[in-house]
């Protein structure tokens, strides 16, 4: 090993076998355990670990919901299906203990193999949608080491004893995620954008030398496979941390404390464009024995003094290859690391905060029977959402537009937003405001993406700021969360307009609103009884939305208001995309027979309400949580003659039915009703018709990377789910149930003691 330089050996992993006088006669059977997240039904997962590969069978109905899922929908770290399991409605895998992207970690007294069978629901037929959430179902195999193995050893064959293993120079790198204090490994895997991972590559050295390891290279990937596409390298040129030039984080080495730990932190960060939150890191590591002229380099980038340092201290070895006598190298992997971050839709609906003290003053208009001579002033709210910094956004509400002032230090931590990461409703700021540190956007209430709702006592504009942050600069990678900052302008409806009337214009009295045929078209979601408006926006996948058309008729002539069309974005805007068009043809609900969901029409019960039912859903392929619906709407006089249909589609029976009883007016709807005479609203004597919009509406599903990590470990035998599970709606009936007798039974007992000691008369 002096007399010249030893060759480099490939990646092994390697266990240490403890010095027992009497081993195991027989190796200790692999144990199989699944990790069932929330929302997969136990048992629709089986695995069996055998010495070398794993099977692993699924039933089609995952979910335990009835929908089967399309294998194409399903893989085990990658792999396909290999074929059909033993009933036709169960798919099977097949795979080496190393093969589809399984994990190997070590503990003291095993060696774990971890699978990740993906389910990940694509679009529903030629829709842009899903309506189930995706899972992660966890397989791991556990193989104790503690034992001799005999002629039939297991794969990887066992290491022979430490001093063979000093002998033969075989050694095992590992990497693992350590505690705040680096005294311990940590147990959670679960991190936020804004955390620090602390991670330690060590060289385990058995009856060795004494080594020094070194990073060479280190990939992050989503997928446990370093060739993985996006991939971002951020420890490179032979012991170079990029990260903190490249991104300007806080990444850096730290000082050597044992030669055979590494210690280094490394600064959160995701993907961009990618909703998966789990990552994987895989480094190349070599390892020297150590001397005084031991060579190799751990270097971190200073954005501070614009330069590098050694975790030694010793800037003498920047640029210099690594050239030992004694080398030994291998890979280690980490991971899934669970990153989490706070979706920029869903913070939309965060807890208001006050722009300014004198802009929320009490606006609601007494009623006196003198008008006001002026008009209110509008009133500005900024909705802040938790990650962002209060005050960092200022909005004035004018009488036809409205200025937003941002901060670039948006987050409050420092890092400035990139002008080009913030929008106001899809609209790019116009230009600086009252400071080079902050930009200012202007806009007309109508502009923007803005959506006017309507209350009893006011007309209110919404604005949304997105700050979606990209990729930093050449790398893959983000290091911020997202955030929607809520703008409202709020107008008082119940006062006169004197000639400076605010735009838009405010509504005239109910009889002129009669005689000018003024009408308006409003969209409201509903409680499941639809006795009043629902207060939360808020669902989740497999919830129904109940959704209530009106018109506001005033003094006017009866009306009857019907749907033409009904579109659903991501944004604001009705020619967003993607787009999904759910009502068409001038009142055919399309979405039950696309995608067979339980969306329908309710009969009508008031001619001024249309209420419908929508069944939740997301856009596929799509991080964005929140929905907004645009429909075009449509008013006629009631009469004997009135036409017009609010169609929907029964899967079971095959056949569409009309709301309003006319089911003959639904023919076209598998067609086209444009074409069709007498039963379009074009054609009614009295007609008036607008848009009338919905939103954000939030639609929340469950991540099936982040369920991995946080799910309970369920047992694969049969028999160890035989305690069958109780639904919480029984729970809570027990409850009530024994709460009733418990009650009786007092009341009997007491009734009884007062009978048996009564007195006399």
């Amino acid at each position: 090993m002096v007399g010249g330089r030893r060759p480099t050996l490939p990646k092994v992993y390697v266990t240490v076998r403890p010095t027992v006088k009497e081993p195991r006669s027989t190796p200790v059977p692999p144990k199989t355990v699944v990790e069932y997240p929330p929302l997969v039904k136990p048992d629709t997962v089986k695995a069996q670990c055998g010495e070398s590969s794993v099977l692993v069978e699924v039933d089609l109905d995952l979910l335990g919901i009835g929908h089967l899922i399309q294998p194409s929908d399903i893989t085990l770290g990658g792999c396909a299906p290999v074929g059909q399991g033993n009933s036709a409605q169960a798919l099977l895998f097949e795979t080496e203990l190393q093969g589809c992207g399984s994990t190997l970690t070590m503990t003291e007294d095993s060696l774990v193999y971890t699978f990740a069978l993906h389910y990940q629901p694509k679009a529903l037929g030629a829709t842009p949608i899903i309506r189930t959430n995706g899972a992660v179902v966890g397989i791991k195999c556990l193989y104790m080491r503690l034992h001799n193995v005999s002629s039939n050893a297991l794969k990887p064959t066992w290491i022979p004893y430490r001093s063979t293993l000093s002998g033969e120079d075989l050694l095992v790198f590992t990497l693992r995620l350590m505690t705040d204090n680096w005294m311990q490994e940590r147990v959670s895997n679960m991190f936020f954008l804004g955390d620090i991972m602390n991670i330690e590559a060590s060289v385990v050295q058995a009856n060795h030398v004494l080594l020094r390891v070194f990073v060479d290279t280190c990939v992050a990937t989503l997928d446990p496979n370093m060739d993985a596409v996006p991939r971002y390298a951020f420890i490179e040129n032979q012991g170079c941390l990029m990260d903190s030039k490249l991104t300007s984080s806080r990444s850096q080495f730290l000082p050597t404390v044992e030669d055979d730990k590494l210690r280094f932190q490394l600064d959160a960060f995701r993907f961009a464009q990618e909703s998966r939150s789990s990552i994987y890191i895989v480094c190349h590591l070599k390892a020297t024995a150590v001397s005084p002229d031991t060579e190799g380099k751990a270097c971190s980038f200073s954005p501070g003094s614009e330069r590098s340092v050694s975790c030694d201290g010793d800037s003498g070895v920047f640029g210099f290859p690594v050239n030992m006598a004694a080398q030994w190298q291998g890979d280690a992997a980490l991971g899934p690391i669970i990153v989490q971050q706070v979706s920029a839709n869903d913070m939309i609906q965060s807890q208001s905060v006050p722009l300014k003290a004198e802009a929320h003053r009490a606006t609601v208009r007494p009623t006196v029977k003198e008008p006001r001579s002026t008009p209110v002033p509008p009133k500005t709210v900024v909705e802040y959402p938790p990650l962002v910094k209060p005050d960092t956004v200022r909005a004035q509400c004018g009488e036809s537009s409205v200025l937003v002032e941002v901060d670039l230090d948006l987050l409050g931590i420092g890092h400035l937003i990139q002008p080009s990461d913030i929008t106001l409703g899809g609209c790019a700021p116009v230009g600086q405001g009252n400071s080079v540190q902050a930009l200012l956007f202007e806009t007309e209430l109508q502009g923007c993406g803005s959506t006017l709702t309507m209350t009893e006592g006011s007309l209110v504009y919404t604005f949304a700021l997105h700050y979606q942050p990209k990729a930093l600069g050449a790398t893959p990678i983000i290091r911020t969360n997202g955030a929607v900052v809520g703008i409202k302008c709020l107008y008082m409806r119940l006062h006169n307009v004197s000639s400076s009337a605010l735009k838009p214009t405010w509504i005239p009295y109910r009889s002129t609103l009669s005689g000018e045929d003024l009408l308006v078209f409003t969209l409201r979601l509903m409680t499941d009884d639809w006795m009043q408006e629902r207060v939360s926006n808020m669902f989740f996948l497999g919830d129904i939305m109940n959704i209530e058309a009106s018109v506001v008729q005033a003094n006017h002539v009866l009306l009857r208001v019907f749907v033409d069309t009904c579109v659903a974005t991501l944004d604001p805007n009705m020619d967003a995309v993607p787009r999904y068009a759910f009502i068409e043809n001038q009142g055919c609900l399309m979405d039950s027979k696309l995608t067979s969901s339980r969306s329908m029409f309710l009969p009508t019960i008031e001619d001024d309400k249309l209420r419908f039912q929508l069944d939740a859903f997301r856009f596929a392929q799509e991080s964005r949580s929140s929905i907004y619906i645009v429909c075009h709407l449509k008013a006629t006089a009631v009469s004997p003659d009135t036409e017009g249909k609010a169609c929907s589609f029964s899967p079971g029976s095959e056949r569409w039915t009309d709301a309003h009883g006319n089911d003959q007016a639904c023919g076209c709807c598998d067609t086209s009703c444009t074409g069709r005479k007498g039963r379009s609203l074009a054609d009614s004597a009295a007609q008036w018709q607008g848009d009338a919009a919905l939103g954000p509406i939030i639609v929340q599903q469950a991540s099936a990377n982040d369920m991995m990590s946080q799910s309970q470990s369920v047992p694969l035998k049969a028999e160890a789910h035989s305690a069958t599970g109780v639904s919480p709606e029984a729970v809570v009936m027990a409850g009530v149930v024994a709460a009733v007798g418990l009650v009786c039974v007092v009341v009997l007992g007491t009734v009884l003691l007062w009978r048996l000691h009564k007195p006399t008369l």
